[in-house]
């Protein structure tokens, strides 16, 4: 036979093999699977799936074709391959997706979503690739409510797996969070391709306790958070990396959060595009859950019509991952970098807040340029009112858009370091562009603020060593210091200034708690501490009763303080919770009750858990749902 004969025999022969499965490849054709759109194939893909992993691995190959499905399971060794033309479409009709709620623990999971069209949980080495589209079918009229949330399936969910890599897939339009990463280790996610035009809570990319995660070469368009980094049980996100990404979102373009329980350790982010934020943050990192944020190094970021740039939150909202588990302890914020970032046609201010009694620690903005495009046009909040909210949902808009600093408000930060940054401001806004409330260890060096009003560049109140080196404004006003609240200040004058560099202000009152309105509260008379009436635990225990809503899990708010620390007791229906008090001024206390109301009002009996005084003004109970 010539040698050109036997080529195209083997070429013959390998062809027919990949055709019909026996050399690793997995047609799903030829497991009866038709691609009009309008038959079902979940069976015929999955045993397609099937075949593939009880062969030893290999590749399960969707041509091109629409392809309507249910649930496909994943299984080690198998890759997912959609062809050019390739169309993977989600079934409109829920009970075509198998309920699985995920060994793992996190709150998703008897909470949360329990239905996906691609799954996989405990696999190793699977992937899904090629350049066809998973489309999610989320706008069809069967997933266009927000709730019921859990009848409205992730496109793509991974829980507790290894060796996952995605590729040059593109994934739109999912009835939830398009793609979901649960408790993996080992991903690679290059050149996916996210298109959400919905909004209803779907997510682009969540990153949900994963550890050696690399993103890179991403585009994602998303009506919710485009990349997440999420933490909703005990795991924590560790050693990830995200380059050379491009996104959109109408909420946070990259971001931490909210659910923080585990927490995130060892990210880095460079070289990305974020655009089109009209109304959270472009960068949003936040721990509000417990759990701890550390070591965070955000590099080479252009961001374009965000409405506010970067924002940085330590909170309180408490909330457990699971029923049954204790409410969290407020978490920790440390060592976060953000250097060499430009911000074009920006909204609103950036702002860096912690607790009152738990700081965020060792933050360091390096050249940054932000241009706000926006007018302000509203009435700056005092000084000393700019509002606390502890315990609320943590967003860019917290503090709404009347913060009293232009370019970046900072409060209960320690080691708070600033240099070279620009801003240029629309003429109308006679804010001060820099504010530091109770933020210690403070350097601002370098900063040029482009504006044409006469307001000082810096304002500081409950500050202690700070330093304000070279800040200039063209008017060349002298920073304002709450002098008799600052202490240690350093501040060196721009040349044109001369010898003024401050200008003293009389101290303002400041407030250690807000009080928390259109709720149902009980308000505990007794003898007064700071002005405060309250009662003491340690004197004897108090049964109050509040209003709820049948039917809904609720939080308890209570106004508690203790000298030396102590715990409260709190007993709901014959199950008991504790609170722990460490403040030594009064403060809200977060208790989470996942038990939901069975009745219009809810019997609560208070005690001390020590013997330590412990004291008690208000208590406030608050409705929630579960997807709050």
């Amino acid at each position: 036979m010539k040698p050109i004969n036997i080529l195209l025999l083997v070429i013959f022969l390998v062809a027919g093999l990949n055709a019909t499965g026996q050399s690793g490849y997995f047609n799903i054709k030829k497991f009866n699977a038709k691609g009009d759109s309008a038959a079902i194939n979940t069976k015929a893909i999955q045993n397609a799936v099937d075949a593939c992993y009880s062969a030893g691995g290999g590749t399960v190959v969707i041509p091109a074709g629409t392809w309507l499905t249910g649930c496909i399971v994943l299984k080690s060794n198998v890759n997912l391959h959609l062809e050019p033309g390739a169309v993977l479409l989600g079934s409109p009709d829920k009970d075509d997706y198998k309920v699985i709620v995920p060994e793992f623990e996190s709150r998703t999971n008897d909470l949360y979503v329990n239905r996906s069209i691609i799954y996989a949980e405990k696999a190793k080495n699977i992937s899904v690739t090629g350049t066809g589209i998973i489309d999610g079918n989320g706008k069809h009229e069967n997933y266009s409510k927000t709730l019921p949330q859990k009848n409205r399936p992730f496109l793509a969910r991974f829980v507790n797996c290894s060796n996952v890599t995605i590729r040059d897939v593109s994934m739109i339009e999912s009835a939830n969070w398009t793609c979901h990463l649960l408790g993996c280790k080992d991903v690679l996610i290059d050149g996916l391709k996210i298109k959400n035009t919905v909004r209803a809570n779907r997510d682009g990319l969540d990153i949900d306790g994963c550890e050696n995660i690399t993103v890179s070469n991403c585009r994602i368009s998303s009506m919710d958070d485009a990349i997440v980094f999420k933490a909703t049980g005990p795991a924590s996100v560790k050693n990830a990396t995200v380059t050379n990404c491009v996104v959109s979102s109408h909420a946070s373009g990259i971001k931490f959060g909210t659910e923080t329980t585990g927490g995130y350790e060892n990210v880095t982010i460079s070289n990305c595009v974020i655009k089109n934020i009209p109304v959270y943050s472009g960068l949003s990192l936040m721990i509000v859950d417990g759990g701890t944020m550390k070591n965070i190094l955000i590099n080479n970021i252009v961001m374009d019509s965000v409405n506010i740039p970067i924002m940085i939150r330590l909170g309180n909202r408490a909330r457990p991952y699971k029923q049954g588990v204790p409410t969290p302890p407020p978490g920790m914020v440390e060592n976060i970098t953000i250097s060499n970032v430009t911000a074009t046609n920006a909204g609103q201010t950036s702002h860096i807040t912690g607790l009152l009694n738990k700081r965020i620690k060792n933050v360091t903005l390096s050249n940054i340029s932000i241009q706000v495009n926006k007018e302000f046009t509203g009435t700056p909040l005092p000084y000393n009112k700019v509002p606390f909210k502890e315990a609320d949902y943590p967003s860019g808009q917290l503090y709404g858009s009347n913060l009293p600093a232009s370019v970046l408000y900072v409060r209960n930060v320690d080691m708070m370091n600033i240099d070279n940054i620009k801003a240029f401001i629309p003429k109308t806004d006679k804010r001060v562009p820099f504010v530091f409330d109770n933020a210690d260890d403070v350097l601002l060096q370098n900063a040029t603020i482009k504006k044409h009003t006469a307001s000082s560049p810096v304002y500081l109140r409950n500050t202690n060593n700070a330093t304000v080196v070279n800040c200039r404004i063209n008017n060349d006003l002298p920073t304002i210091v709450e002098e008799k609240n600052c202490t240690a200040t350093t501040l060196l004058p721009n040349p044109r200034q001369g010898i003024e560099a401050i200008k003293e202000t009389k101290v303002l009152p400041d407030k250690t708690f807000e009080d928390i309105n259109g709720y149902s509260s009980v308000l505990l008379e007794g003898k007064e501490i700071d002005g405060v009436k309250c009662h003491s635990l340690s004197d004897v225990s108090k049964t109050v009763e509040l209003k709820a809503q049948k039917g809904k899990i609720f939080k308890l708010m209570i106004l508690s303080r203790s000298d030396t620390g102590g715990d409260i007791l709190v007993k709901i229906n014959n199950v008991e919770y504790k609170v722990k008090v460490e403040n030594d001024q009064w403060r809200w206390n977060v208790l989470n009750v996942h038990k939901i109301c069975k009745k219009e009002k809810v019997k609560i009996r208070l005690s001390s858990g020590t013997n330590e005084p412990v004291c008690i003004s208000k208590v406030v109970l608050i409705p929630q749902s579960v997807t709050d």
